[in-house]
């Protein structure tokens, strides 16, 4: 059975330079995420706009099940809602936990079985 998101292979150097350069941003993403209506990181926004390019940071050890500040919401949320199919199974082959909730929203699984209602 073929995986359900084929992992791309990079080298340990793109890793570790993606790394690098994660703990580089991280101030200007903490001031990003504060000044943010909807608190949210990066990794929000591309899962928002469907951007697979966050392979590389999930693959460098970005936090797949980080939540927005101001809804804690998770990516895969923000995903699912939005009806990205390949951001969904990028982040779940990723690790992303499809039963996470905080407040009032709907666990990820539950809001896919409701749009497909």
């Amino acid at each position: 059975m073929a995986d359900f998101w084929q992992k791309k292979s990079y080298s340990q150097e793109d890793i570790e330079s993606t790394k690098k350069l994660l703990e580089l941003l991280r101030p200007m993403e903490e001031e990003k995420i504060n000044s943010d209506e909807n608190g949210f990181a990066t990794i929000h926004i591309y899962a928002l706009e469907n951007n697979l390019d966050l392979e590389l940071f999930l693959a460098s050890g970005l936090n797949v099940n980080e939540l927005s500040r101001k809804e804690k919401i998770s990516a895969l949320q923000l995903a699912v809602a939005a009806g990205h199919q390949d951001m969904v199974r990028l982040l779940i082959a990723y690790g992303a936990d499809m039963y996470i909730q905080e407040g009032d929203t709907l666990p990820p699984l539950f809001t896919a079985i409701q749009k497909n209602d």
